[in-house]
């Protein structure tokens, strides 16, 4: 993505809404879910390497922090999209997460989220919520590795 495009989303507003519902109509948040350990192997340590070789540490930073902003709004939307069943929609919104993950380096949440784009909608609200589980897991280790490794 371009600078100047990243500049503006970085500045449009952001819209509000109410915390995303879990299959089982829970209140909860995806992007803050815990894991039980960190695991190292969360990155693509090649990546970061080359990121951290080829850009500023003022851009590495900018790239992070956007990425965290938009972060909470894709993992909403991948909730909302497996809750509903709606397989299309899980798919293109997995697909965009699989596409930033591997931009910025997060293997482990680009490889969740392709199990998510491949898997479809399920009519099993079982499973739906063991992928969602996994997914906020992963999306957690990411966002503490990546905090880490891009400063």
């Amino acid at each position: 993505m371009n600078p100047q495009r990243r500049s503006e989303q970085a500045t449009q507003p952001r819209p509000t809404s109410s915390p995303p519902r879990t299959c089982s109509a829970e209140p909860r948040r995806l992007a803050t879910a815990e894991a039980g350990r960190f695991d190292v192997d969360v990155l693509d340590q090649s990546t970061i390497v080359q990121l951290r070789e080829t850009l500023s540490v003022q851009v590495r930073q900018d790239l992070h922090r956007i990425f965290e902003e938009l972060l909470p709004a894709r993992l909403a939307a991948i909730e909302s999209a497996a809750c509903s069943g709606d397989g299309a929609e899980l798919k293109r919104t997995a697909h965009l997460l699989t596409g930033s993950s591997a931009m910025i380096g997060a293997a482990r949440l680009g490889d969740v989220c392709r199990e998510l784009e491949q898997a479809g909608g399920s009519d099993d609200p079982v499973l739906a919520r063991e992928r969602l589980t996994r997914l906020a897991q992963v999306a957690g280790q990411t966002s503490r590795a990546l905090r880490n490794s891009l400063a």
